[in-house]
């Protein structure tokens, strides 16, 4: 059995620290109130985190970059048909990476819409006064459906961290974090 390293530290921590911020922003949104605060706080984290996530897709690690798991239309097929050569084990599948994708496109739409909201009594994103009173208003109509979007965005979140959790466990028995055993004859 070879080791292969797949997540590396400054992945880990993004993950986490994404799960730390989804969950505070759900619940500081369902508090209101004072909690405000804070879920710009969170809102702005995320931000931060989905800047560095893209910087780090492009100049990270082998197995951080986007570049390892975009995955042709083919080979998304292969790999549902089970005929996916076993390389895409490692790291993210074919599924997994557009399970990836679309979580990051969720989480900036829901920071987007954040960034240009206004609740009209308190609250107010930063790009409120830079896009046109119509956009204003249409964020003012999504309060509740930006609260449906954090739960479906923790919804989204709770399988991924379920994977995250099962792999350390794994890994807990085949080698250090971030590290998963191949077969020898196939290379990543």
């Amino acid at each position: 059995m070879q080791i292969v390293r797949i997540w590396d530290l400054p992945t880990r921590l993004f993950h986490w620290a994404l799960v730390v911020c989804v969950i505070g922003l759900v619940v500081t949104a369902n508090v209101g109130g004072n909690a405000m605060n804070w879920h710009f706080r969170f809102g702005y984290s995320v931000l931060t985190l989905l800047l560095f996530r893209l910087v780090w897709g492009l100049i990270g690690g082998r197995w951080s970059r986007f570049a390892r798991f975009v995955y042709s239309p083919g080979s998304l097929l292969r790999h549902l048909r089970g005929e996916g050569p076993p390389e895409h084990s490692v790291g993210h599948s074919p599924t997994g990476a557009l399970s990836v994708f679309a979580l990051l496109l969720v989480l900036v739409a829901q920071v987007g819409s954040g960034l240009m909201s206004d609740d009209d009594i308190a609250f107010a994103g930063p790009f409120t006064g830079l896009v046109s009173g119509e956009t204003v208003s249409l964020g003012d109509e999504l309060p509740q459906g930006n609260r449906q979007g954090h739960s479906h965005c923790a919804g989204d979140l709770a399988p991924a961290c379920h994977r995250l959790l099962q792999g350390d466990q794994e890994n807990q028995s085949g080698g250090p974090h971030g590290e998963r055993r191949q077969a020898a004859g196939h290379a990543c």
